[in-house]
């Protein structure tokens, strides 16, 4: 039933927005994600005759691949967009093998919360061997990848304790966290797992700055906000070579590996955990703010807006 959702989608939204439109008169309209959202905003804009820039958060490849109606009804309303905006340089080359020419995309990341991910309190005392992990419980996050590596650390003599935020809140998901918790009993590792669920922005910031380190390892990501969030907040971090990851994550501020590579993974943490000292919280947060803040992303958006509205 995917390719039928646009049209309820339109169906639902249309007469209101011409209503709204009719209120204050918009320059432009800005939807994110190709689909359903960019579509029903290509057609309403085509509707009101004004243009139309689409955000990209997600993967084009497999699945408008798998759909080729869904797929019909993308790459036309990426036609119509006067720009795509993608959220990291690997979504952007994504976009691009579906035909979409360079000149119409910009890679613009997300944007980090400062209000929440900040570093007050960063300086209270934190567990150093406390990791977290924050995202959905679902396969593609491999969670099931970082408890292999936390087994093979607890065999080489280093127990490390991790924090697991996020929920499960589709019935697939749900049974990729009920995979998830039975391997944590199956590798032994119980006394040192603690799921957490769903949490709010402060909360997870507290989360974060009480642990040494944030961990993501993913087997894709076309951005990964949640490391940008754990550097504003001072800790450094540990993620995969998987997509969105690069354009955040250097040297400076942490380590990336292999997706799929537990070893790797394991040595990758041992190695930011053993010089946790060594990484300056205001640095950290300094790499994240000026890359990711609300004042850098808004005025490269701004400057999109401003070239799409010149033309």
């Amino acid at each position: 039933m995917h390719s039928v959702v646009s049209e309820s989608y339109y169906l639902g939204t249309h007469r209101a927005i011409e209503k709204l439109a009719r209120t204050f008169s918009p320059d432009l309209i800005h939807a994110h994600f190709i689909y359903p959202d960019g579509v029903v905003a290509a057609r309403i804009g085509k509707d009101l005759g004004l243009p139309v820039i689409i955000t990209e958060h997600a993967p084009w490849n497999p699945w408008l691949v798998q759909y080729p109606r869904v797929r019909i009804k993308a790459l036309a309303a990426a036609e119509y967009a006067s720009r795509i905006i993608a959220v990291s340089r690997s979504l952007a080359k994504d976009i691009e093998s579906f035909g979409v020419p360079v000149s119409k995309i910009a890679v613009i990341p997300n944007v980090i919360d400062e209000s929440s991910f900040n570093l007050e309190g960063s300086k209270t005392s934190h567990d150093p061997g406390r990791l977290v992990f924050v995202g959905i419980v679902r396969r593609v996050k491999g969670l099931d990848v970082l408890l292999e590596a936390l087994r093979i650390l607890r065999d080489n003599g280093q127990v490390i304790n991790l924090r697991i935020i996020g929920e499960s809140f589709y019935e697939s998901y749900a049974r990729d966290l009920d995979e998830v918790q039975r391997l944590v009993v199956r590798l032994g590792l119980s006394g040192s797992v603690t799921f957490l669920g769903g949490m709010s922005a402060p909360e997870v910031a507290r989360e974060i700055r009480q642990s040494a380190a944030l961990v993501l390892p993913s087997r894709r990501e076309t951005f990964g906000v949640v490391l940008a969030e754990a550097l504003a907040c001072g800790r450094p971090v540990i993620a995969t070579r998987c997509g969105g990851p690069e354009d955040i994550v250097s040297e400076d501020v942490g380590v990336l590996v292999e997706p799929n590579d537990a070893p790797a993974l394991a040595e990758g943490i041992s190695r930011v955990l053993s010089s946790a000292s060594s990484y300056d919280p205001a640095a950290l947060n300094s790499h994240a703010i000026h890359r990711f803040g609300r004042d850098v992303v808004s005025a490269q958006i701004q400057r999109v807006y401003e070239e799409t509205l010149a033309r």
